[in-house]
């Protein structure tokens, strides 16, 4: 089993299909990744002034996932902390789509947050730990049934996503795929230095 590595090119390329970005747009989208990279997100891809980055499967995942979060309007500065914070919650998730990935039509695993912008304003007891504000949870499709009670979620079908990235990266080559599922498997077996940080 080789270990899955790519460069800039080829998760702009994977990341920009995902989300339909017209190629008079490429450049602009390039720079919103390369802005994450700038903010040391996702760790371990810095590697300096003039030296070229290589990207593990994990560092095109988290990428993904942050710009998925962009989709649904929440800052990048405000999305890295968001991710960084529930690292567990995101690991678990992604565990449980790669265990049941042969399954991915029949049990999706998706995330789901509070985006409420205004929580530092609001009563503390509207900040309690019942709410899901500020703490990413996932599950299948029994957690959507668990969010009706909440006035506002947000809703990422992390099975989709997982699949969408897979389906590109296998328009490269055929080997490209299988490769990214495992790379992500190593990362879930890997210490917690390598956090969804």
């Amino acid at each position: 089993m080789s270990q899955f590595l790519c460069n800039f090119a080829m998760v702009e390329t994977v990341l920009a299909h995902i989300h339909d970005i017209e190629i008079e747009h490429r450049s602009a989208f390039a720079n919103r990744i390369k802005h994450m990279q700038r903010l040391g997100y996702p760790t371990g891809i810095n590697t300096g002034r003039g030296i070229a980055a290589t990207y593990k499967a994990h560092h095109l995942f988290l990428l993904g996932l942050t710009l998925e979060l962009a989709q649904v309007g929440l800052a990048t500065d405000s999305a890295i902390p968001l991710l960084k914070e529930n690292s567990d919650s995101i690991r678990s998730a992604l565990q449980r789509a790669l265990r049941h990935r042969n399954n991915m039509d029949f049990d999706p695993v998706f995330l789901a947050f509070d985006p409420a912008k205004l929580s530092p304003l609001m009563k503390r007891d509207c900040r309690g730990p019942q709410s899901i504000r500020g703490k990413i949870t996932y599950g299948g499709q029994g957690v959507l049934g668990k969010l009706a009670k909440e006035r506002r979620c947000v809703i990422i079908a992390l099975t989709k996503l997982l699949t969408q990235i897979g389906a590109q990266l296998a328009t490269f080559d055929s080997d490209e795929e299988e490769q990214f599922y495992d790379g992500l498997r190593i990362w879930m077996d890997a210490p917690e230095e390598e956090e969804a940080s």
